[in-house]
């Protein structure tokens, strides 16, 4: 009976952490987008780096 609580209450908090790190990924994926297009943007104007 323990064990199975146990699992239980850790999937439970799997659960809520599989939602933060949605909800973090979501939120992150906007800046690295823009970082990336104006990485980008730099390296094609500057060519430094062929």
């Amino acid at each position: 009976m323990q064990n199975k609580r146990l699992l239980s209450l850790i999937r439970s908090q799997n659960k809520a952490y599989d939602i933060l790190y949605m909800e973090a990924i979501i939120g992150i994926l906007p800046m690295v987008r823009r970082g990336v297009d104006v990485y980008f943007e730099n390296t094609s104007s500057v060519e430094v780096f062929i």
